[in-house]
């Protein structure tokens, strides 16, 4: 079989053989459960070290034989290729610790864009957050009321209007108090 790019799972039965032919080289099992994965994917190559293919072994032994290495895999362990035919040994649980790593980096990421594109709130949004203020707000002063409305004001307004009225403010001449 030929993988040049993607991912599969491969499960071969023990006595049958099974040959999976990249770019970086041939991975041959007898009676092994384990992964290829060749894809030009940031995940996979941050994740592995800079590698374009990862062969993770599940159970049994892998054989991988590239330009210059031949290397057995076996159960709970990883081989990262780099494009250069570097070979790095590494065990799967660390190896899924990386990609988990990295998937909590690109939700994160997402979540941000998420909230960069979040829809404007609506009247029932502002209608409760109102009522949120009033609550805490209710048994305050005046001017305490004032203070705490002032905050979220400001809150609300983007980072680039503060930065302007902070540059506004620094502009205006102070008046001289005489004495």
């Amino acid at each position: 079989m030929r993988l040049h790019r993607g991912e599969a799972w491969f499960k071969v039965v023990p006595g049958a053989q099974l040959r999976v032919r990249t770019p970086f080289g041939v991975a041959e099992a007898r009676g092994a459960e384990f992964i290829v994965s060749l894809k030009e994917d940031e995940m996979v190559s941050r994740a592995a070290g800079g590698t374009g293919l990862v062969v993770a072994v599940a159970s049994g032994i892998v054989l991988f034989q590239s330009l210059g290495a031949k290397e057995e895999i076996a159960t709970g362990q990883a081989l990262h290729v780099d494009r250069s035919g570097s070979v790095e040994r590494v065990s799967v649980a660390q190896h899924i610790r990386s990609l988990e790593a990295e998937v909590a980096e690109r939700e994160r990421r997402l979540e941000g864009l998420r909230r960069q594109t979040a829809p404007p709130p609506t009247a029932a949004d502002e209608a409760a957050r109102r009522r949120q203020v009033e609550e805490l707000t209710q048994g305050l002063s005046s001017s305490e009321k004032f203070s705490v409305f002032s905050f979220l004001v400001d809150r609300k307004e983007s980072k680039e209007s503060r930065e302007s009225d902070v540059i506004r403010s620094r502009r205006r001449p102070r008046k001289k108090s005489s004495a």
